[in-house]
């Protein structure tokens, strides 16, 4: 469907990202350059971006603190210090849960958690099915 002069003036588009008018082009477009389409594109999924960033960077720090003790020879460590050290008990790759246990892992470190402690922390190569 064609508008007419009168009804395209006043439809007057403007472009989503940077709120311009537009007074030339097809009168359903939505931005006026493909810098303005590629930065509200970018926006667009942003979100989702920066919270995977943000949850793969507290694994990687988890991690980091757990294979500090390991290579130190500990097994089991309090909570409060390894939180204290920036440790997020709320983030871990797996959880397995045998009877009334609950074992979780951190990429390859598999540990126990009790409310005060870490323990039996251990390398483990094999993976959960």
């Amino acid at each position: 469907m064609k508008l007419s002069d009168e009804e395209y003036s006043l439809r007057k588009p403007h472009c989503l990202e940077c709120g311009k008018e537009m007074v030339y082009g097809r009168p359903d477009r939505k931005f006026c350059s493909s810098r303005c389409k590629n930065k509200f594109h970018n926006h667009t999924g942003q979100a989702p971006r920066l919270t995977k960033l943000r949850v793969q960077h507290t694994l990687d720090r988890n991690y980091k603190i757990l294979n500090t003790f390991l290579a130190a020879g500990l097994t089991s460590v309090p909570i409060a210090t390894l939180v204290v050290m920036g440790f997020n008990p709320m983030y871990s790759t797996c959880v397995i849960h045998s009877g009334r246990t609950h074992t979780y892992m951190c990429f390859d470190i598999k540990y126990s958690m009790s409310c005060a402690r870490v323990y039996q922390m251990e390398v483990t190569s094999e993976l959960p099915k």
